[in-house]
C-alpha cells in the first residue's frame, strides 16, 4: 500500500487508526518527503494473546489418577439434601 498523504491521513484519520487496530496492518503516511510509521503497539489475537506467560507447576508426586472426591458420598449428601435426582425425560420423535 503506498503511503497516504499527510492532508488525507488528516481527514481519515480515526479511520486510518481503527483499521490499524482491528487488522495489525501498518500504514506509512508521508509528510513533506519524509515517512512515518503507524503501526498497532500489540499484535491482534484479543486479550488471550496479551497474557502474560507463567510457569507451570509441576510435582511429580502427585497422583492425578486417584481423586480424593468421592462421588457417592457427594451423591449422598445432596440427596439427602434435595431428594433424589429425577431422571430426564426422553423427548417423543
Amino acid at each position: 500500500m503506498p503511503p497516504l498523504k499527510a492532508t488525507e491521513f488528516r481527514a481519515h484519520l480515526y479511520e486510518v487508526l481503527n483499521e490499524v487496530l482491528d487488522k495489525g496492518i501498518a500504514v506509512d503516511v508521508e509528510l513533506r518527503g519524509r515517512t512515518v510509521e503507524i503501526r498497532p503497539k500489540v499484535l491482534p489475537g484479543g486479550k488471550l494473546a496479551q497474557l502474560v506467560k507463567r510457569k507451570a507447576v509441576y510435582d511429580p508426586g502427585a497422583d492425578l489418577l486417584e481423586s480424593p472426591f468421592d462421588m457417592q458420598e457427594w451423591e449422598a449428601k445432596w440427596d439427602a439434601i434435595l431428594g433424589p435426582a429425577k431422571k430426564p425425560r426422553r423427548k417423543k420423535a
